[in-house]
């Protein structure tokens, strides 16, 4: 069976994105960059047979997922890993991607792995300290 993948972008908002930059770009510039880094990842898997989400309760987040023509998860949760733990229950579905920067991501592989195949989740913050089978 070749199922479709399911790619999660976590992004809290765009109000103040990229703040340890804060000393070198304004606001506005950060928020463009910001916007420019989703927009890349989204494009990077456009031609593929993937599903993307971007997940967030930010509504210029959401109108940011119309235009990029992709779906936005509006989680029931409060906090942004709070949230990526409720969009990884549509895993079961999927051959599962998970693309965040959560904070103590290696706390909550190991609450995601409780719910999913470890194979299916992919916390790329977490790649260069850990090893699959160590």
């Amino acid at each position: 069976m070749n199922r479709k993948k399911i790619i999660g972008i976590p992004i809290k908002n765009l109000e103040n994105p990229m703040s340890r930059l804060s000393e070198i770009l304004t606001q506005e510039e950060r928020i463009h960059t910001q916007k420019e880094l989703i927009r890349n990842i989204v494009q990077s898997f456009k031609n593929n047979d993937h599903e993307t989400y971007l997940i967030s309760t930010d509504n210029e987040v959401e109108i940011l997922a119309k235009n990029l023509n992709v779906k936005i998860f509006k989680s029931n949760s409060s906090g942004l890993n709070k949230e990526v733990i409720e969009f990884s229950k549509l895993f079961s579905n999927y051959d599962a991607i998970l693309i965040t920067d959560m904070k103590d991501a290696s706390k909550k592989y190991t609450e995601l792995t409780k719910i999913v195949d470890k194979d299916k989740v992919i916390l790329p913050g977490i790649l260069k300290n850990y090893r699959r089978g160590s």
